[in-house]
């Protein structure tokens, strides 16, 4: 009896439930037909619109040619004037140019030569300069090889490559011995040229420093030792590398030598 119950009771709810779904169902068919509608009925306003814009943009053409065509009718005489007075200044232009051609020509051929003139003038100064700077050039390349390597400052500000030459330099500015370094230096007769490491001026004396020991090195001293005793216009005195323990008293006696005052 109760599963009769329970059936009879599902059968008296599904039949409105069905119902119910049947007109939900014909309710979403219709909206979607709505929406259909709607869609075709924009497709058509967007179509009538671009074909609407289209005849303004064609008509406004048409209107600028109408335009166009008008004023080439009304400045056509216009033209052609101005065209024809333009070919006749034209050849009065010629005309002209040819008549004074000969001139021209002997203008032109007198401003040639003119430049001609001012070419090799100015080709010689350019010449000019790029000796001057080649020469300033090689003076600054020479110069900067001897500053380079002077690493040892000396009481009197001087730098020199050396301890052994900052002694010698210290040595003869506290005694108040004018002297100057790597001062250069031209023998009379051979024309070679050297830079002693010291000259004193007042007494017309080279002092040179030999520092290093290698058989090149040694070659050269002996060699720059012979070119400066060839000179019996100057006096030379040379310190070595074995002098360094006694470097002062080597001083000393070459200021004594030469009579140079030392301070006491």
């Amino acid at each position: 009896m109760i599963i009769i119950y329970i059936i009879s009771l599902l059968i008296l709810i599904a039949i409105p439930c069905s119902l119910y779904f049947e007109k939900l169902g014909d309710f979403f068919s219709k909206i979607k037909k709505l929406f259909i509608k709607l869609t075709d009925k924009i497709k058509q306003k967007q179509e009538k619109e671009k074909q609407y814009r289209k005849r303004l943009y064609e008509d406004e053409i048409n209107n600028l040619k109408n335009q166009i065509c008008e004023l080439e009718k009304e400045h056509k005489k216009e033209i052609e004037e101005l065209l024809l007075k333009t070919n006749v200044e034209k050849q009065h232009l010629i005309k002209l140019l040819e008549k004074n051609d000969k001139y021209c020509q002997e203008i032109i051929k007198n401003k040639k030569s003119n430049e001609s003139e001012k070419d090799i003038e100015i080709n010689d100064l350019k010449q000019e300069i790029e000796i001057l700077k080649k020469v300033k050039n090689d003076s600054n390349q020479e110069k900067n090889y001897w500053e380079k390597g002077k690493r040892f400052k000396c009481r009197d500000g001087e730098k020199v490559r050396s301890k052994s030459e900052r002694d010698i330099d210290d040595f003869l500015y506290l005694n108040r011995i004018w002297h100057i370094y790597e001062s250069e230096y031209q023998h009379p007769l051979s024309k070679q040229l050297s830079r002693p490491d010291f000259y004193l001026p007042d007494y017309n004396l080279y002092i040179e420093y030999f520092g290093m020991k290698t058989p090149e090195y040694l070659k050269k001293r002996e060699e720059k030792i012979k070119m400066y005793n060839s000179d019996d216009s100057i006096n030379f005195e040379y310190l070595t590398y074995e002098d360094d323990k006694v470097i002062y008293e080597k001083l000393k006696k070459i200021c004594i030598k030469y009579s140079i005052p030392m301070k006491k």
